[in-house]
């Protein structure tokens, strides 16, 4: 995939290992697969792949269905990337969030855009 972010852990399909990113486009859908628990040194990863699946899709997908625990880190990079979407105009949906990850990122998203 031309333009794919350099140096970074982006694996494509589903055969990435526990804790590293899946990227793979469907169509115009670009969609980021987490897996495992991602701990705070995969924020940088996981903010440079939705940066770039935001800027060179008309959609995206994070589907964290397999995903079982998240640091503080990486909850602020989902809404940051929520916040980029929205002023590009891409949508972003986030795929089997736990409850307790949507209950997160809705008061984050919700706090800072009232600043």
């Amino acid at each position: 995939m031309k333009g794919k972010p350099e140096g970074i852990a982006v694996r494509t399909g589903l055969e990435a290992a526990p804790g590293l990113i899946s990227l793979s486009e469907s169509g115009e859908v670009a969609v980021l697969r987490l897996r495992g628990d991602i701990d705070a040194a995969m924020a940088p990863v996981l903010g440079d792949s939705l940066a770039w699946a935001v800027d060179h899709h008309p959609h995206v997908v994070l589907d964290v269905s397999a995903t079982q625990d998240m640091a503080p880190a990486v909850v602020d990079v989902l809404a940051r990337a929520r916040r980029r979407s929205r002023s590009r105009g891409t949508p972003l949906q986030i795929a089997a969030p736990p409850e307790r990850l949507e209950a997160l990122l809705s008061r984050m998203s919700g706090r800072r855009e009232q600043r």
